[in-house]
């Protein structure tokens, strides 16, 4: 922004930082301009200045973006347990991608998981020595998520058997592991078989056959998408 229109970078005047803030508010949301703003405090507390965001007047004008730039949160339709059901059979559950589609589904929607918890930085973080089973389910343990990517406590849900096979998440996980052959501890915990060779499900995967399922279920234009499985969970 700075080098684009002749500007001091550091130290930024408050006329300056004030024009950035109105340069940011075109295309981004409050919340955002907030992080850039974060990186301006940053390059200035590091070369010994002061944090020039906290000046009385661009506080104020933060006040007024957020005011102008204020809206209703878009949130996602909830996914049911009918959806779910619609989904599991326009999937080919004779398909390892799609066995393994499903039990993301599952494991998604009964532990109101964030996808990014099912499709970590590397594929080593979630494995199926990641499961445990016992004789009432299965509890899985997390090593990355998004609230924690450093390890400092391990995250896990509880799987309990379900009454209806169709939606058992333990059934539809133990499912996915025969039908691509697993056998090692180490394996990926959602796996798929390629050829001959056991691949971790990636989240592209996934959510390529979970849009292509939604698109022919003629739900794909009402918004669902993974994040309904998180929402449709505590429900």
């Amino acid at each position: 922004f700075c080098h684009t229109y002749g500007y001091t970078p550091v130290p930024a005047s408050v006329q300056n930082i004030c024009r950035y803030i109105a340069f940011l508010s075109i295309s981004f949301k409050y919340s955002s301009i907030k992080v850039y703003l974060n990186v301006v405090r940053l390059l200035h507390l590091q070369v010994g200045y002061g944090n020039p965001v906290s000046n009385h007047i661009i506080q104020q004008v933060l006040k007024g973006v957020r005011r102008t730039l204020s809206h209703e949160p878009y949130r996602r339709p909830i996914m049911t347990t009918v959806l779910l059901k619609q989904i599991r059979s326009s999937l080919n559950l004779a398909s390892s991608v799609d066995t393994a589609v499903w039990a993301a589904c599952l494991l998604a929607f009964y532990g109101m998981l964030r996808i990014s918890s099912l499709f970590p930085p590397h594929p080593n973080m979630l494995v199926v020595r990641s499961a445990r089973i016992f004789k009432w389910g299965i509890l899985v343990s997390f090593k990355y998520s998004k609230t924690v990517q450093y390890a400092e406590r391990q995250p896990f849900v509880v799987l309990p058997w379900g009454k209806d096979q169709e939606l058992c998440p333990v059934t539809a996980i133990l499912a996915s592991w025969r039908k691509s052959g697993v056998t090692k501890l180490d394996d990926p915990l959602l796996a798929i078989r390629v050829k001959d060779n056991i691949q971790p499900l990636t989240r592209p995967i996934f959510h390529r056959s979970l849009t292509d399922t939604l698109d022919r279920l003629g739900l794909l234009g009402h918004g669902y998408s993974g994040h309904s499985l998180r929402r449709g969970g505590p429900t």
